[in-house]
């Protein structure tokens, strides 16, 4: 069973990759902070971990790994028989410095996971706040 999970999840995780070379979501999508913060969403809320951990600082690697590790067939499939991607933009981006960022989401129609075991549910409406860092002159969400 665990094997069969890994499989899931590293195919995945590869599919991801694949499909996300020219999403907007990569993180070629450009170097302001609203771009990137928008890569950021679009990715993370719909699911594009591989996208994600182009755009999140390296301590934040694991945590992206540890949330796509726990998807399973299920969650896959309860994903795609919902037709329509979260439609997510940012509500407001709080500067606290030049190099620290609190970005507000505004996410609809999102389809949350919920517990290993249990099937995503779709939030109508979820806002959330990340915190976004500069470093070498990009800017990356920092989840930890």
């Amino acid at each position: 069973m665990k094997k069969r999970v890994f499989f899931y999840v590293g195919l995945l995780l590869f599919a991801g990759a694949v499909a996300g070379c020219d999403h907007p979501s990569s993180a070629k999508a450009g170097e302001s902070l609203e771009e990137r913060a928008e890569a950021f969403g679009d990715a993370w809320y719909n699911w594009r971990y591989a996208d994600v951990v182009k755009l999140v600082t390296p301590e934040s690697v694991n945590r992206v790994k540890m949330v796509a590790s726990n998807v399973t067939q299920e969650d896959l499939d309860a994903l795609n028989d919902y037709d329509d991607d979260a439609d997510v933009s940012i509500d407001g981006i709080q500067m606290e410095d030049d190099t620290v960022a609190i970005v507000r989401f505004d996410v609809d129609e999102y389809m949350s996971p919920k517990h290993f075991g249990e099937p995503p549910v779709l939030v109508e409406n979820l806002q959330q706040e990340v915190r976004f860092v500069r470093r070498a002159g990009k800017w990356l969400a920092d989840l930890i």
